[in-house]
């Protein structure tokens, strides 16, 4: 805990002269019954759910990092107008709960409970006038704490997301790096393989069995199947690398997506329709070519019998994204299979029945994710399916890679 950073700005109080004075007297009154608030403070923490747990269970290099930074006069501080000991204190304890796993909701009873318990001693005051003094100046200094805790604990949560977030595009560079190494080097044995495998087949192919030929075909299938799945890794652990952004007309992608595409389409007697306009946005031209052949492309393969495809194609803005659409008429995905369907080789079909590797809506929502984005999937079965997906409209242009 030591060798953690506290410093973070100050949140420093404008208050008005009147402000102050009631401060000041409520400082008086506190100052008076310090010492019995904080026995009670004590008493009532330790069996309070949320700050017992924690106090109980702290260890003694926790306790004296507290201790370092609480010894001040905070009378003499508010007296002399200097705030910043009282808000170094404040900031100090919203970060150090926070960071030990006291919840910001805690801080808000902690204070509720110190207003009822001097609010009756508040009253039992002679002056009336003083009496209303010193209540708003102890409801000033109670949003004061509040209000900087509520900044330190703010300030903490943006720390761990920031640590969380570098952690995790690390843990991605090394999983990418980890997976790009070991798809190259499973290629040299498998080339191997497949090699010798055609060798067997052209120079003692007639002198096998029935048997031994089917093992051979079946040892040829796999390397090639292999070989596939290699070839998908290796575009897989790509995605996240090609950040080569430039604004590009994606009509005109998905029209070259569509001619790429037109074997399959006339076979199939499939009709696919441009809706509206598609955007121009800032995007990797690699990778949404590769996301829209991979969406379109399943919507035809995965038609039902005898019934045509048609595949729908439309976007809409909405806020700082733009909000596409890729709708079809085939077979649809059973709600249990949802989710599924995005992890990387995770088919709900055999390859005999339909082709491919079970990898391209893993390459489809690792790009839309590269481009800011989220890719979901409405369906009903036996009826068709629809991909949205989401694309952030700026994002930063860089040509080179």
């Amino acid at each position: 805990m030591t060798d953690l950073d506290y410093n973070i700005p100050l949140l420093l109080p404008s208050l008005t002269e009147e402000e102050k004075k009631s401060m000041r007297i409520y400082t008086d009154f506190y100052e008076q019954y310090r010492d019995e608030i904080s026995d009670w403070a004590e008493e009532e923490l330790r069996t309070h759910p949320g700050w017992g747990n924690i106090i109980n269970s702290m260890t003694d290099e926790e306790r004296l990092e507290q201790r370092k930074i609480s010894v001040y006069n905070q009378h003499e501080a508010v007296f002399n107008d200097n705030w910043e000991p009282l808000l170094t204190q404040l900031n100090f304890f919203g970060i150090f709960y926070a960071r030990i796993g006291l919840s910001f909701q805690a801080w808000f009873e902690l204070v509720n409970m110190i207003r009822r318990y001097l609010t009756p001693v508040l009253l039992k005051q002679g002056d009336p006038v003083s009496t209303i003094t010193i209540l708003n100046g102890m409801d000033q200094f109670m949003d004061i704490v509040m209000s900087t805790i509520g900044e330190a604990y703010l300030y903490e949560q943006k720390r761990v997301i920031e640590k969380q977030k570098q952690e995790q595009e690390l843990l991605n560079k090394e999983l990418e790096n980890f997976v790009y190494i070991a798809s190259h080097d499973l290629q040299e044995p498998l080339n191997t393989i497949t090699s010798f495998a055609n060798l067997l087949e052209e120079d003692y192919g007639d002198q096998f069995s029935d048997d031994a030929r089917e093992c051979l075909s079946f040892i040829k299938a796999s390397s090639s199947r292999m070989t596939e799945l290699i070839t998908s890794l290796l575009e897989y652990s790509k995605v996240a690398k090609n950040r080569a952004f430039q604004l590009m007309p994606l009509e005109t992608i998905v029209r070259e997506v569509l001619e790429d595409l037109k074997g399959r389409i006339v076979k199939t007697n499939a009709k696919v329709e441009i809706n509206g306009t598609l955007p121009v946005l800032a995007v990797s031209q690699i990778g949404m070519k590769m996301l829209f052949q991979n969406l379109i492309g399943n919507a035809i393969k995965f038609h039902r019998k005898g019934i045509p495809p048609i595949v729908k194609i439309f976007a809409n803005p909405e806020g700082a994204k733009w909000h596409f659409v890729i709708a079809d008429n085939g077979i649809g995905i059973e709600d249990k299979d949802k989710d599924k369907i995005f992890v990387i080789f995770r088919r709900l079909h055999h390859s005999s029945e339909y082709e491919g590797t079970g990898i391209g809506l893993a390459h489809c929502k690792k790009i839309v994710e590269v481009h800011g984005g989220e890719i979901w999937v409405e369906s009903i079965p036996g009826q068709g399916s629809k991909f949205h997906f989401t694309l952030a409209e700026n994002q930063i242009i860089n040509e080179e890679a």
